[in-house]
């Protein structure tokens, strides 16, 4: 079961074997999923969403619940990159989110599908992450809930400390195998996924807030004062809040949608309640990070300072993603191997344009001109 937005390369034998008995092997990988060449992967297997997995054959069961993470092959061991894409690949994670909407063209969009990369459904991907790599960091060993809470916490202090390498996360966790699979990089990538939550959660209230007459931050965030959920479903690429998910299966069993056309419209209604959904999902998404950082945690409000840090982290996020989009695209013209095939480098030119040229890069500068003039408006000032 593939969820979406994902990208099958040729000769990616994906679920070639079963290594049960039974007949309900399965391999679940969430949306923008990219096995590379010949990734042969078994029953059972199960991904979080946007894993890229390197060429190589895995022979055994994977369980990687880490979001945009690179998934390679060290021999007999495999490694887990966490956040690769955030770290080193934004143009393809942006241009992805942009060219699957572009690229949808059906006359009658009965079914409303999500193609942001950061939406709801990664904040609760993220955020169940954090908590792993804090304990995994902690010397866990394997996936059980019963972690005394000092693992996190010395897990966090390494993290958020000195450079910490890498680390082993014990068999039979990540892999069914007898190897230890090694996390790379995992202060980069736990830094990463804290700043991907930021911006998710700051850029959808900036935006809501600029699209409707909501008073400010302060006013909206006062007359919601309650705890958000922040376990969603895709549901076919249209993403509804477990609850209401549960309601809805709830309701067909008990008879009170009993045809297709009353459960379209109930997916109907639930596409209208989105954008109030997943507004309320990032102020919940702030909050978690308010807690996490050591300040006052649950429900209590998040002050105006607080909120114009936040504003202020966002912005430096997004001249970030826009200049590692840059950046990433340069190397298709500044790559002395990619100019090998051409006489010269005019001719190059004369095919590949200028990277200035470009209208995806043109596109990503506009989008953060606008940010930062949204973000200067978002501002809660002092009455």
């Amino acid at each position: 079961m593939i969820m979406g937005q994902s990208n099958m390369a040729a000769g990616a034998t994906v679920g070639s074997n079963h290594n049960s008995r039974d007949n309900d092997g399965e391999i679940i990988a969430g949306r923008g999923f990219w096995p590379g060449l010949s990734s042969t992967l078994k029953h059972n297997c199960r991904f979080a969403s946007y894993i890229l997995i390197d060429k190589g054959n895995y022979p055994g069961q994977l369980h990687i619940p880490l979001p945009f993470s690179l998934v390679t092959n060290d021999g007999h061991r495999r490694e887990v990159m966490p956040d690769y894409w955030w770290l080193y690949n934004l143009y393809a994670l942006e241009r992805n989110s942009r060219k699957t909407r572009d690229r949808d063209k059906r006359t009658f969009k009965l079914q409303h599908i999500e193609t942001d990369y950061l939406a709801p459904d990664m904040a609760g991907e993220i955020i169940r992450v954090v908590a792993l790599l804090e304990k995994w960091t902690g010397r866990a060993e394997d996936l059980d809930d019963e972690y005394p809470e000092e693992l996190r916490l010395r897990g966090r202090a390494a993290l958020t400390g000195d450079w910490y390498l890498s680390f082993l996360v014990g068999n039979r966790v990540l892999e069914r195998s007898r190897w230890a699979v090694r996390i790379l990089k995992p202060r980069r990538g736990y830094r990463a996924y804290r700043e991907m939550l930021c911006y998710y959660g700051t850029r959808t209230l900036m935006e809501y807030l600029a699209e409707r007459d909501c008073g400010g931050f302060l006013r909206f965030q006062a007359a919601r004062p309650e705890k958000q959920p922040l376990e969603w479903v895709n549901s076919g690429g249209h993403l509804v809040p477990e609850a209401k998910a549960a309601a809805l299966m709830a309701a067909v069993r008990r008879g009170s949608l009993k045809s297709w056309e009353e459960i379209h419209g109930e997916f109907e209604k639930l596409h209208r309640e989105y954008p109030l959904d997943r507004v309320l999902n990032a102020l919940q998404v702030l909050r978690f990070l308010r807690e996490e950082s050591g300040g006052t945690g649950g429900a209590n409000p998040i002050g105006r300072e607080e909120w114009n840090r936040f504003i202020d982290e966002a912005v430096v996020l997004r001249c970030y993603i826009n200049e590692q989009v840059y950046r990433t695209k340069l190397r298709d013209f500044a790559d002395p191997f990619r100019a090998i095939t051409y006489r010269n480098r005019a001719e190059q030119a004369a095919v590949l344009g200028k990277i200035e040229e470009n209208p995806f890069i043109q596109s990503t500068r506009e989008e953060t001109r606008r940010f930062i003039e949204l973000a200067e408006k978002a501002k809660e000032v002092a009455v």
